[in-house]
């Protein structure tokens, strides 16, 4: 979808850090899908309530694609779910993405590694298994990756988490 009102149009284009907290990136996600997908509006502020850390993910990821001129636009159907958006970048293919937040406590039982930075050595496992399994739940199809090509085009899983381990181990 376009944004004719401008609402999260970047001033200049790539990724330009200004400064904006987590929180003021949420706030404006939650007033653009009042103007523009009003709809979409109540299961975001659900989402936000049930699952801070995933609702703020997804909005996150909708602020850096729009940042970097990915033009996305909302694709999940409240009814049915699906893929969160669709980015439509002009001379290029356009291609969904799904947003899904990784819990601290899952990361850090699937690695092995506590979610706290120390000076010691220690062995962990990589979670990678794990998020390639989510990919295929969420794509509704099963852990064959070659059913994913069903979709109408390339698909992006880009699962953010706040823990220490994830920075290693995906």
């Amino acid at each position: 979808m376009s944004d004719p009102l401008g609402l999260w149009t970047p001033a200049s284009p790539g990724y330009t850090w200004q400064g904006d907290t987590l929180d003021d990136i949420t706030q404006g996600y939650a007033l653009f899908l009042e103007v523009c997908h009003p709809a979409h509006l109540e299961a975001f502020r659900n989402r936000l309530t049930a699952d801070p850390d995933a609702a703020r993910a997804e909005a996150a990821v909708f602020s850096w694609l729009r940042s970097v001129r990915l033009a996305p636009a909302i694709n999940e159907d409240r009814s049915r779910g699906g893929m969160d958006f669709l980015c439509l970048p002009g001379a290029m293919d356009s291609f969904l993405m799904e947003v899904t937040s990784l819990r601290k406590d899952t990361v850090t039982a699937k690695s092995g590694w506590p979610d706290e930075l120390t000076e010691e050595a220690a062995a962990f496992s990589m979670a990678t298994p794990q998020i390639g399994q989510a990919t295929a739940r969420l794509a509704h199809c099963s852990p064959n990756p070659s059913r994913i090509s069903t979709l109408l085009g390339p698909a992006l899983h880009v699962p953010p988490t706040h823990a220490q381990p994830a920075r290693v181990c995906i």
